[in-house]
């Protein structure tokens, strides 16, 4: 089922998920897999509707909220995104994606040092991840640390060489 929405067949994925939760409606990561390709679709109200019923079923699986998060987060309820991610946090989902998006989420709400804070913690796990030090150097643009900034956009160009932001970001402070 997975692999549909890896290969991003999102239609016959949903189709898959809706079968697998007639056989076994109270496994909560059919919920949680179909909430994350429905996010895909840009139904989020639907996403949200499936990740609340994993939840339901799976009250301590940290990525559901982790989703959840996301799809809040692409709704630009920020709040409530970071609410998710924090939670996530809390049942000890140590994993460099949800401190990245918590970042950008804080970010957006300008509060540039939890953004950095959470920018480095995800650095910490993902040392090798080039959108990673993009956001961190745009936050410390905020911040109008701008030789931090470039340091930080050159390395993510040195991690991805064809990091369009990155190279866009450098432009923007020169």
């Amino acid at each position: 089922f997975r692999s549909l929405h890896e290969l991003q067949r999102y239609e016959e994925a949903l189709s898959n998920f809706d079968h697998a939760i007639k056989l076994k409606p109270d496994y909560s990561p059919l919920y949680n897999n179909k909430g994350m390709t429905l996010r895909e679709l840009k139904r989020y109200e639907e996403a949200l509707s499936n990740f609340d019923y994993a939840i339901k079923l799976e009250s301590n699986n940290p990525e559901i909220y982790f989703n959840k998060g996301i799809t809040l987060h692409q709704l630009q309820r920020y709040e409530e995104a970071l609410s998710n991610f924090d939670y996530a946090i809390k049942l000890k989902f140590d994993n460099p994606g949800i401190y990245f998006n918590k970042g950008i989420t804080l970010h957006e709400l300008q509060r540039y040092e939890e953004a950095l804070s959470n920018f480095d913690h995800a650095i910490k796990l993902k040392p090798d991840y080039s959108p990673l030090y993009n956001n961190k150097g745009m936050t410390l643009r905020e911040f109008k640390r701008y030789e931090e900034a470039l340091s930080n956009f050159d390395y993510a160009i040195k991690l991805e060489s064809n990091n369009p932001g990155a190279f866009l970001n450098i432009g923007l402070i020169n």
